[in-house]
């Protein structure tokens, strides 16, 4: 099996996969736990 495509985002020195999901809205918990990766919080980067 392959693996999920995923886009690299770098924000003050953190990182974190981003699944693609095309046209699709990320789920909340997921943008949460990506925002956990990279030491933020989702309000922050609107």
């Amino acid at each position: 099996m392959a693996a999920a495509a995923g886009q690299l985002v770098k924000l003050n020195g953190k990182q974190a996969t981003v699944p693609v999901h095309g046209d699709m809205d990320y789920d909340p918990e997921c943008l949460d736990d990506i925002c956990k990766q990279i030491n933020t919080r989702p309000r922050s980067i609107q």
